[in-house]
């Protein structure tokens, strides 16, 4: 039989020690997840979008401005798996760097503005909105279509 004995003292000093450990390890995780920038491996874009100031600056990244007051917001559940309309729109995404495809069952946040400074495309007056789907915070695909009937949908980012 092994008997251990310690004294208060060495207790105390062991007490100390674990616990700025362990509140090392907590602030750590914390700052992974708080401070860490998501960033697309493939573009290297900032895609913060947990705020309206970093949906801004998200869009400024594309030379994007929108209008803040424009802005729509839904929440949209995307099929699992992706149905043909999303399977389209997939494609677009993954020209940009984007893919939907592990995202599918979970529910995002679809944030839409109108875009300030585009420029209509043949003699197309209608407005343009820029369009960005949103998960925890991060953006994981977006676009930039005008509103009129025969509009067209372009990616955000352009490589």
């Amino acid at each position: 039989m092994f008997l251990f004995s310690f004294r208060l003292r060495q207790l105390k000093a062991l007490g100390c020690v674990l616990m700025i450990l362990t509140l090392a390890l907590i602030g750590g995780i914390y700052l992974v997840r708080h401070d860490a920038k998501p960033v697309s491996a493939r573009t290297g874009y900032d895609l913060r979008a947990g705020s309206e100031e970093e949906r801004a600056r998200f869009f400024r990244q594309f030379s994007v401005e929108i209008d803040p007051e424009s802005k729509t917001v839904k929440e949209v559940v995307l099929p699992q798996p992706l149905d043909e309309v999303y399977e389209t729109y997939n494609e677009l995404q993954l020209a940009q760097g984007f893919d939907l495809m592990p995202y599918g069952g979970k529910r995002v946040k679809c944030y839409s503005y109108a875009v300030l400074n585009a420029q209509p495309k043949d003699g197309d007056d209608s407005p343009i909105r820029a369009t960005i789907l949103v998960y925890k915070g991060k953006v994981i695909g977006g676009d930039i279509a005008s509103t009129s009937f025969k509009g067209s949908m372009e990616t955000l980012i352009r490589e």
